[in-house]
């Protein structure tokens, strides 16, 4: 009881999506580059599925400008993208399979 309560007190946001990036040298690169911006906690970018996954530090919420930022020179390449709180919200299962 006490740990839910904890994690309400403590809200994360994350958000997850697809991306198009053909050289997994790239892909490394960019994801160094995204886990040293501070508010991240989290991030993860699987070459093979072309799925990212970003943790933040704390409850600030995400837009889509946010995400596309960080992808930099590769921000075109973004789709598929969803955000929500940590432990509230669902993360979907790849492949996604309701994109617009």
């Amino acid at each position: 009881l006490s740990f839910g309560s904890f994690a309400q007190s403590n809200p994360k946001v994350f958000t997850q999506g697809l991306f198009s990036i053909a050289n997994n040298e790239d892909v490394r690169s960019l994801e160094t580059a995204m886990r040293s911006i501070p508010s991240l906690n989290v991030v993860r970018l699987d070459f093979n599925t072309q799925r990212f996954f970003v943790l933040k530090n704390d409850a600030t919420p995400i837009t889509e400008d946010d995400v596309k930022s960080w992808f930099g020179n590769h921000a075109n390449s973004v789709s598929c993208i969803q955000i929500g709180v940590h432990g509230q919200d669902e993360v979907k299962s790849f492949p996604f399979t309701d994109c617009q």
